[in-house]
């Protein structure tokens, strides 16, 4: 990945290139900030991501179908059922979903609640969570194909066994969220005076914003978990899923306003637009799990190479990485 000479001898002698190679990275040893972001974004490019995430969305789209008839055949088997279904659907759905697919959703997870064609015992249930465990597995795929390997692929029985015990995990992840959510209601009833009624409002907004923040993140890190072996601790998966929230929390606010108020899918598309835009917020997403991956991968690349090797991947630099340093602090 080189660049067009001038262009890299300006970049070479400027300030900023010296302070990138001056930074370190923590838990990296003698690893600079602009060698990180080099392997990290020529990983990005040349590991054709978009393609990666376009495919992944695909099974992904076709896999929530499935899983929600799985997710919501077990719904009415909950305690308090009634109460839980409406909070569900007043409170938390639209945390969740953006606006514009907010109703069809809607009218979808309904309908199947409602209907009485699936049953703990069928056979439309084992059908649903098997055809719904492909969504993990082509997330774990997706993280194989990873351009840089500095891992261990898992083998392929290996991996559906666990994205099928992983979909299972995540069934009953959201069934403990939606249930915490809706008996936190009553802890409020103990705080139910004037002078805490303001504070109860702001603390059950910023408490929900936490929750979610927290559930995506869990989800992320669960995720990864389910990918390939890097022989290390959870504590080196942290970096990616962090920029991962960060980036679901930015993309969420910028990716509704702008479906609410610059674009009119509905007129192009008419009845199909509720799935363009699910699609669309699928691959977003999917986007944001690879991009924090890509980051882990990274970060564990370059905790395994040599600084000979790292000499050998930088020798499209006139000098070495050391010297440059050395000029930059002569100046």
């Amino acid at each position: 990945m080189a660049f067009p000479f001038k262009i890299q001898d300006y970049f070479l002698k400027s300030t900023f290139f010296q302070w990138l190679n001056k930074v370190s990275i923590p838990g990296v040893k003698g690893v600079s900030l602009f060698e990180l972001l080099y392997i990290y974004i020529s990983g990005i490019i040349k590991g054709t991501l978009t393609l990666r995430a376009a495919a992944i969305s695909w099974s992904v789209f076709f896999s929530i179908f499935p899983f929600v008839i799985f997710l919501f055949t077990f719904f009415p088997h909950l305690p308090h059922y009634q109460q839980v279904e409406q909070y569900f659907f007043l409170d938390v759905l639209p945390k969740v979903l953006p606006e514009p697919i907010l109703k069809d959703a809607t009218a979808y997870i309904s309908e199947t609640l409602n209907s009485n064609k699936f049953t703990v015992w069928s056979w439309s249930v084992y059908v649903s969570i098997f055809f719904s465990t492909s969504g993990i597995n082509a997330l774990i795929n997706g993280f194989n194909f990873s351009y840089r390997k500095p891992f261990q692929k898992r083998k392929g029985f290996q991996q559906y066994l666990l994205a099928f015990g992983y979909t299972l995990l995540f069934t009953l992840f959201l069934f403990g969220i939606v249930l915490s959510l809706y008996y936190s209601q009553f802890i409020w009833k103990f705080i139910d005076n004037q002078t805490l009624s303001g504070f109860r409002i702001l603390f059950s907004k910023i408490g929900s914003l936490l929750l979610g923040v927290l559930m995506f993140m869990v989800g992320v890190l669960l995720l990864y978990k389910a990918g390939p072996r890097f022989g290390t601790s959870n504590r080196s998966l942290l970096p990616g899923v962090v920029l991962s929230t960060l980036l679901f929390v930015l993309t969420s606010s910028i990716f509704g306003y702008y479906i609410t108020h610059f674009t009119r899918y509905n007129l192009l598309y008419g009845s199909i637009s509720t799935v363009m835009i699910l699609m669309i917020w699928i691959y977003v997403n999917v986007i944001i799990v690879l991009v924090g991956f890509e980051l882990n991968v990274a970060l564990h690349f370059l905790s395994e190479t040599t600084p000979s090797q790292r000499q050998d991947i930088f020798s499209f630099l006139p000098l070495d990485l050391e010297e440059l340093n050395d000029q930059g602090e002569e100046t």
